[in-house]
């Protein structure tokens, strides 16, 4: 039986003299392991536990299978929506999670509105619903304070929100 990677893309980022940094694709539709070894793998040769995101300009083909962690990081500094999130995902090993809520030690990171696609996909699929529910319990704070933000600070003023109101918004306290 083939063994297959955690993830594919379906080019590479390569870098010559000439042409500075550019994608790489494969003539024949091959696809990138980890997004570096070219492999014999097309896309409907994959597995149905491989999802399709779009990130960075190039489709990634994620597993939902084997994975040991992930962890979803919200920003509550930027106006766009999901744009500066990120999901952290490890196949390998329990993800060290920082202070400010960055984990390093990850294998992917997938950012802006692709997460409510992998996190939808991943329910789907029956993974760790307790670690889903946390995920989604959180994003639907970052709804409600894009919401909030949204409406009432268009100026880009929402440093000033008093902590009353982030309580509300964030459900803190209740």
């Amino acid at each position: 039986m083939k063994k297959f990677s955690t993830y594919y893309t379906d080019s590479k980022i390569k870098w010559n003299r000439k042409d500075g940094l550019y994608y790489y694709e494969d003539e024949n539709g091959y696809l990138f392991s980890k997004g570096i070894y070219r492999t014999k793998t097309k896309e409907k040769d994959l597995p149905k536990y491989y999802i399709k995101l779009l990130l960075h300009s190039k489709y990634l083909y994620l597993s939902l299978k084997g994975i040991k962690d992930i962890h979803y990081k919200p920003s509550f500094y930027t106006n766009h929506w999901r744009k500066d999130d990120a999901l952290y995902i490890s196949y390998t090993k329990k993800l060290v999670i920082e202070d400010e809520g960055h984990c390093y030690n990850r294998d992917v990171v997938i950012s802006g509105p692709e997460i409510d696609h992998f996190i939808n996909e991943l329910e789907k699929y029956d993974y760790n619903k307790r670690k889903i529910k946390e995920i989604k319990d959180l994003m639907n704070k970052k709804t409600k304070w894009y919401k909030y933000w949204d409406e009432r600070n268009g100026a880009g003023d929402y440093h000033r929100i008093s902590d009353e109101v982030w309580k509300e918004i964030l459900g803190e306290g209740q």
